[in-house]
Formats: structure tokens, C-alpha cells, sequence
């Protein structure tokens, strides 16, 4: 037989709806979120550029002075190393003028190269002054060795020209130019 209730409700099973509409709300949650942060690190990056539009001459001083802070600490470092390597220039030319007769009226001229090989050529000198140079120069504690290159006289008797060689120790001139 057959039984038809018509006031008997069938249960519906609500559970598939409820998930799918939660999915939906989450889906759609994660979306808003996406998009919020999306619109919200354009509209940063979009003053971040305007600021640097307005302020770019700001920020182009700014890096100058980074640069010129950076290029004076590296010279103050190479400074101290420049002053250390320096030749003792003026501290050679006033002990070597010291033992020329007649001072730096008699050099004709005073060349250094790189090898502490100092020329000397010096003017209006008798032969027995010349002598007596190369012989004073030779015990010096920062000559290393003294030649006597060539000597030349005048017709007129004036004076000898005397090319002289003097090897100079940098170590003891540098001990001479610290004291």
C-alpha cells in the first residue's frame, strides 16, 4: 500500500549550500583584500614619485654631499700615505746648497730622477773647489756615492762648469728632513 502525507515535510539538506556560500565569501574576501592592496601600494608609489619630482633637487644635493663626504674621508686616508711617500724634496736642496762654495749663485742646474740620482752642474768654480765639494759631499750620512762626471774651463778663466753625480740614501734625508 501506499501512504501519501501531504502535511510530512522531506528534510533538505542545507550543508552543500552553506559550504558553497561560504566559499564564495571567502573567495570573495580574498579578492577585496588583493585588490585593496593592490590600489594601495599604487597610490604610494604614485606620491613617492611626486615627492621625488618636488624634492629632486634636494635629493640631488644629497647625494652630493654623500659624495663629497665620501671622496674627503678617502683623501684624508691617502693623505697621511701621500705625506709618508713624499720625497724630501726641499730638505735635499737646502743640505746640498749648504756644501756648495758660493751657495745657489754657483748651480747652473739641479735635476732629480727617480732613482735618488741627483745631477748637479755647477758654474764659476775653481778646480780646487771642486774638489773640495766632491770630497765634502762624499761624507755626508745621505749621500750614497758622489761622481765627478766632467769639469770644463773657460778660455777667459772665469771659473770651471763641473757636472757632478750624487746617489742620495731617501732613508737618512728622511731622518735629516725629520729633525
Amino acid at each position: 500500500m501506499f501512504e501519501v502525507n501531504f502535511f510530512e515535510k522531506k528534510q533538505k539538506n542545507y550543508l552543500p549550500a552553506l559550504l558553497g556560500a561560504f566559499t564564495l565569501i571567502m573567495i570573495m574576501g580574498i579578492g577585496l583584500y588583493f585588490f585593496t592592496a593592490y590600489t594601495s601600494l599604487v597610490r604610494q608609489d604614485e606620491r613617492n614619485k611626486e615627492w621625488l619630482v618636488t624634492e629632486a633637487e634636494q635629493v640631488l644635493v644629497s647625494r652630493q654631499i654623500k659624495n663629497y663626504a665620501e671622496t674627503t674621508m678617502q683623501l684624508n686616508d691617502e693623505k697621511s700615505l701621500f705625506e709618508e711617500m713624499e720625497y724630501p724634496m726641499a730638505t735635499a736642496a737646502e743640505l746640498l746648497v749648504k756644501r756648495i762654495p758660493g751657495g745657489s749663485g754657483n748651480i747652473t742646474s739641479f735635476y732629480l730622477s727617480a732613482e735618488n740620482q741627483l745631477t748637479l752642474v755647477l758654474g764659476n768654480l775653481s778646480v780646487t773647489q771642486i774638489d773640495e765639494t766632491v770630497l765634502d759631499l762624499r761624507k755626508q750620512d745621505y749621500v750614497a756615492n758622489v761622481q765627478l762626471i766632467r769639469v770644463e774651463s773657460d778660455a777667459e778663466d772665469t771659473g770651471s762648469l763641473a757636472e757632478i753625480w750624487v746617489t742620495l740614501d731617501e732613508a737618512t734625508l728622511r731622518g735629516e728632513a725629520a729633525q
